[in-house]
């Protein structure tokens, strides 16, 4: 059953700001989820003229609660028909919350999980997204073929990841998927990218740098997972990227206290260029 408070408090985000889908039915909407969740969930559900296909019904919620009530992603664009990648695409909700802002948005996502990029295509399908593709791969620093851990007892996870410390491997099955390196995709003005890639967002940053395609990207929102290894400390270090490549960021926690050594902390970066 759910958190009575946190459903309260995520009621009162969905009515406290203005959103395209309107304050009331946004509100519907939620109590209708949780409602579902209670009965059982369900495998498709509606987010206004939008269908979603979804495995996980709770983690369903759980996603729709960050990304349409607290709009972890609400980003402004110029531009009427965006260019977005969307890297850690799971089921693809954060592109789903795109389309609400900008209906023409055009999307690349990747998604590496088989099965969950099966499912991330079929809810494309189902709304007619001509201009949104998938690409089931890893993204990496270097091209070629890499490991991926996917959580055996839960369905497109949003921890499945390329990092094998960022897994209890107990709860993981191991599979060989194909992995690129973001700059190769990228031919030409990228107006926000999303990368949440569980871990291997340092090597992905530093390869835009390296070449150069940094520079054509104009917003970003990264999730950045501080103290996978807790000996290891490089957030300076991938600041220091943002920063040399003409970024201003804004840097999200949401760690309670009290904490403590090398604490593992889940960072969100919203950086624009300058």
């Amino acid at each position: 059953m759910r958190n009575l408070r946190q459903t309260i408090a995520f009621s009162y985000a969905a009515i406290r700001t203005r959103h395209k889908l309107g304050r009331v039915r946004l509100l519907l909407l939620y109590w209708s989820y949780c409602l579902k969740g209670l009965m059982g969930g369900a495998k498709q559900v509606r987010l206004g003229p939008l269908r979603i296909n979804t495995p996980n019904f709770k983690h369903f919620i759980g996603i729709f609660e960050e990304i349409f009530l607290n709009r972890c992603y609400f980003f402004s664009c110029d531009n009427p028909s965006p260019r977005i990648i969307d890297a850690g695409a799971n089921i693809g909700l954060a592109s789903c919350y795109f389309k609400t802002l900008y209906p023409q948005a055009r999307i690349d996502l990747f998604e590496a999980d088989k099965s969950t990029a099966d499912i991330l295509r079929s809810t494309i399908e189902i709304n007619s997204w001509q201009d949104c593709r998938v690409f089931p791969y890893a993204v990496a620093e270097q091209d070629g073929e890499i490991t991926f851990y996917s959580r055996t007892d839960e369905q497109a996870s949003s921890y499945n990841s390329t990092v094998e410390a960022r897994v209890n491997k107990s709860q993981f099955v191991e599979q060989k998927v194909k992995a690129i390196r973001l700059s190769s995709h990228i031919d030409g003005p990228i107006d926000l990218l999303k990368l949440d890639v569980e871990g291997a967002e340092m090597g992905v940053l530093r390869d835009l740098a390296d070449t150069k395609k940094l520079q054509q990207i104009e917003q970003m929102f990264i999730e950045y997972h501080h103290h996978i290894d807790k000996n290891v400390d490089e957030f300076g270090q991938f600041l220091g990227l943002l920063e040399g490549n003409g970024f201003g960021y804004v840097v999200t926690s949401w760690l309670n206290l009290p904490t403590w050594r090398g604490r593992f902390q889940d960072l969100v970066i919203y950086a624009y260029r300058k």
